[in-house]
């Protein structure tokens, strides 16, 4: 098992969202090796969800439900790395 940093900016992906979405898909993204590490990511994988505006800080805890599969681009012109890895929301301990 590995662990991993889900770093997302609460005013577009909170903590919250998460909690109350449940199991969600994490897709968008751009970065070349963000893409790569969600590419190595596996089911039963950890996570330390970070928000990364305003109070920086970890503030919850998940786990890969679902390994890397290719995503359906929604809209090229936006990303070339569009991949996905769902992840079950955890309450932190």
């Amino acid at each position: 098992m590995n662990y991993w940093v889900f770093k997302s900016e609460p005013g577009t992906w909170s903590w919250q969202d998460q909690v109350e979405a449940g199991t969600a898909e994490w897709d968008g993204v751009r970065n070349h090796q963000a893409a790569n590490n969600m590419k190595a990511m596996r089911t039963g994988d950890k996570g330390f969800f970070y928000h990364s505006v305003g109070e920086r800080a970890i503030v919850g805890m998940v786990e890969v439900v679902k390994g890397y599969y290719p995503a359906r681009p929604i809209c090229r012109a936006v990303s070339a790395w569009w991949t996905c890895a769902p992840w079950q929301a955890q309450p932190a301990r």
